[in-house]
This record gives C-alpha cells, structure tokens and sequence, in this order.
C-alpha cells in the first residue's frame, strides 16, 4: 500500500524525484541502523521499519521509470524480469555480504555499506536519469481516504498474522486486530469503488487478467516467504 501511494505521489511530483528521495531516505535510516550498535535493540527495530518506507517509495518508481523508458518490446519484457528477480537475489547477496562483515569486521558495516551505496544510487539518479515532464501537483486529486484505510488494514492484518507466529492465534489481541484490519481492508475496498475519484488502486477497472497478474505476483513472493523461512529453519538447526 505504501508502494501505491508512493507512485501516486510520483506522478505527482516526479518520479525521478520521488526515486532519489527513495534512495536518500533509505541511507539516512541505514545509518542510524547502524548506530543502534550503542544503543540497544529498540533503535534498530525502528531503525528497520523506517528503511522499509524508502523501499516503499523507490521500488513503484523505479518501475515507473523503466516502464517510460522502454517502449513495448522483448527488451523492455527482459528488463522487467530482471527487476523482478532483483528482490530475491539482493536477498541473497545482501545476506552473504552482511555476514561476511559481521564475521571479518564488524555487523554496523553491514548497514554504513548499504547507506554509501544509496548515496551513490542517488548521484547516480541525479546525473543520468532525464527530468520529469511534471504535471501540476494538486493535493485534491489524492486519495487520503482511502491510504488511510488501506495503510491501516495492511498494518494491522501483517502485524496479527506476525505475532499470530509467535503468540498464537488465542492470544485476543491476535485476533481481534486480524477481524479489524480485515474490516478496514473491507471499507478500503468500498471506497475505492463508490467513493474516490482517483482511487490509488482502480478496483472499477480491474479486469480478470489483472486479477490473474495479480494472483501470480502473490504466489511468487508467497514461495521466496516460504523458501527463506524454511532456510532460516536449516540454519538455525
């Protein structure tokens, strides 16, 4: 849901811009990630959920970028899996590289090399990737009713099924935030179709091929939960 707002404002303002911001959002809180080492565990944990914000704002724009730059073809049909594949294998490459620090110098360099990294994706943004033609930005034109129902249904659903893990399903905050994050997830859903004029997911134009798309994307990213989490199992035993 943050993506979808995150290329709502990209339309926006740019999604040149909004990607550089991404990027530079995504540094600041790497760093602080990394300075958590002299504080404790709670300033990594924000620190983690704050760098997920800028994935949230890049990610939808970079594929708005490299759906404008690449017209309909077999390249820009490659260039599209390959941005696909790029979640699992930062994943992988990510985990290697990390524990090669932790191992051979010391775990906040983990985060300190990520945080260069996006400084340089920034620059990088900023001297090749053309300016945006901006259309005139007006605040009307957003859908804050319906980020606000939608931002809060996904929460609190992803934060029951989480501590669902942990806890249990009898535990009465589980499943009382589950029934309430579904509810709201409902009425998001019903504002999009009767309500917004410029809802951020078009539910009235859905067609079942997108329907189709979209139950693939699930199952995918369902199989890379699976397969890390049985990975996870392996290396704990």
């Amino acid at each position: 849901m943050q993506s979808l707002i995150s290329d709502e404002k990209g339309d926006m303002y740019g999604h040149r811009n909004l990607y550089m911001i991404g990027f530079g959002w995504y540094a600041v809180w790497s760093v602080v990630a990394g300075v958590s080492v002299y504080s404790g565990s709670i300033l990594l944990n924000v620190s983690r959920a704050f760098q997920g914000i800028g994935c949230a704002i890049l990610v939808p724009n970079a594929l708005a970028l490299v759906g404008r730059t690449y017209g309909t073809s077999p390249k820009k049909n490659m260039i599209l899996a390959l941005f696909g594949a790029a979640a699992p294998t930062g994943w992988v490459v990510g985990a290697v590289f990390s524990s090669i620090l932790a191992q051979l110098a010391w775990w906040p360099w983990a985060y300190f090399a990520l945080a260069i990294t996006c400084i340089f994706m920034v620059i990088a943004a900023w001297m090749i990737i053309p300016q945006d033609d901006l259309p005139t930005a007006n605040l009307k034109d957003f859908d804050f009713l319906g980020a606000l129902f939608g931002v809060s249904g996904l929460i609190l659903t992803s934060f029951a099924w989480n501590q669902a893990a942990v806890v249990g399903w009898s535990t009465v905050y589980t499943y009382v935030l589950f029934i309430v994050g579904t509810l709201l997830l409902a009425v998001f859903a019903v504002v999009e179709i009767k309500f917004s004029k410029h809802p951020l997911v078009p539910l009235r134009g859905f067609k079942k091929e997108a329907a189709l798309a979209l139950g693939v994307i699930a199952a995918g990213w369902g199989s890379f939960g699976i397969w890390v989490f049985v990975s996870a199992k392996k290396i704990v035993r």
